[in-house]
């Protein structure tokens, strides 16, 4: 009786203890239940943190892409403006070589003209000297044969004739 007895405690010592452990290990778990659920929480908070920082950054970043590309897009705007001002420039520039290259022609076409017309003046100043000189030695052959041509009005009544 007594070993069961003993027994008995000692199994009763064991429940106490082991109740005892069990109670122990139970605020344990609950206690890392409650770590676990704060760490979780903690955790959510940081990502959620993060996600809203990462999307006002990529806000931030896109803002200022879109602020760049607009600047670019300005940019291209005045040096295409720019380029089809050349353009414009650059066609009335030929317009203005070909009209000059149309003028240069003319005058030298005029310079041709003016030099063929001085010719045909020097030969025919040459054509009338060659008369002139003709005439003159006519009329000193006139005047050779008779001397009563001496006089001028008569020289000048044969010149008129023969003019």
């Amino acid at each position: 009786l007594d070993s069961a007895k003993s027994a008995n405690e000692k199994l009763a010592s064991a429940a106490a203890s082991s109740s005892k452990e069990s109670e122990q290990l139970k605020a344990k778990i609950s206690s890392l239940e409650a770590s676990l659920k704060e760490a979780n929480t903690k955790e959510q908070s940081l990502t959620t943190a993060k996600s809203a920082e990462s999307e006002t950054r990529d806000k931030k970043y896109t803002s200022k892409l879109a602020e760049k590309d607009s600047e670019i897009a300005g940019l291209k705007a005045k040096i295409d403006t720019k380029i089809e001002g050349m353009k414009e420039a650059e066609a009335k520039l030929a317009g203005k070589d070909s009209e000059l290259g149309e003028k240069t022609a003319k005058i030298a076409a005029l310079e041709e003209a003016v030099k063929a017309k001085d010719e045909a003046l020097k030969a025919k100043e040459k054509e009338l000297k060659a008369k002139e000189e003709a005439f003159e030695a006519k009329e000193a052959k006139l005047k050779a044969k008779n001397p009563s041509l001496q006089s001028g009005k008569e020289s000048s009544a044969i010149s008129g004739k023969k003019l």
